[in-house]
């Protein structure tokens, strides 16, 4: 058995700003991410990172919008009175994904997710045709299609080339935690940094 606390106050952007864990530059490229609706993949060594990112980005998000949510943290709270929780193992199901195409949902969100969970999201959330934050556990960003579990050089090229014409921005966070988070496009199939100078 595992209890797991959700959150007691909203994250925000905004609060990891205040703390100094994420940069003026970082705010407003995600800021402008979420109001744009583009997708989000956040990757790194540990897990409470991520969640923290989650969550943050999760409060920048319109409370009207309906999400789909997944994660242990997630619960009733301020800008969740539109979310539906679901199990990270229902993803994997056909009549999940029928049901969801008929709720009309606005985004998709998924917590720590493991490598296959995390694409099956990112393949509800193109099917469904609504933007999604997805976090999952990778140490280096290159490799992110060996953790989605892609097994040849042309399957991970066409993975990541569906990501970037998705616009798919990448988060990376590292083992020094939100302190240390570096924002990746995909194009042409390889992250590239986002300049946070300008």
């Amino acid at each position: 058995l595992r209890f797991v606390r959700p959150f007691l106050t909203p994250m925000s952007l905004a609060k990891l700003q205040e703390t100094g864990a994420i940069t003026d530059g970082h705010v407003a490229e995600l800021q402008k991410a979420i109001s744009a609706r583009r997708n989000i993949l956040i990757t790194g060594p540990k897990a409470a990172t991520m969640t923290l990112l989650v969550h943050s980005l999760v409060g920048a998000i319109d409370p009207s919008e309906r999400l789909l949510v997944s994660g242990d943290r997630f619960a009733d709270g301020p800008g969740l009175e539109n979310a539906t929780i679901f199990t990270a193992r229902a993803v994997h199901t056909h009549d999940f994904s029928e049901a969801c195409s008929q709720m009309g949902f606005d985004r998709i969100i998924l917590e720590n997710g493991a490598g296959d969970t995390a694409a099956a999201t990112i393949e509800l959330g193109a099917l469904l045709q609504i933007p999604f934050v997805v976090s999952a556990r990778l140490n280096d960003p290159s490799n992110v299609s060996a953790l989605l579990g892609m097994s040849t050089a042309e399957t991970r090229l066409a993975f990541l080339d569906s990501l970037n014409r998705a616009g798919v921005i990448l988060v990376a966070t590292s083992d020094a935690g939100v302190d240390s988070i570096s924002l990746f496009t995909l194009e042409g199939g390889e992250p590239k940094l986002v300049d946070m100078s300008a």
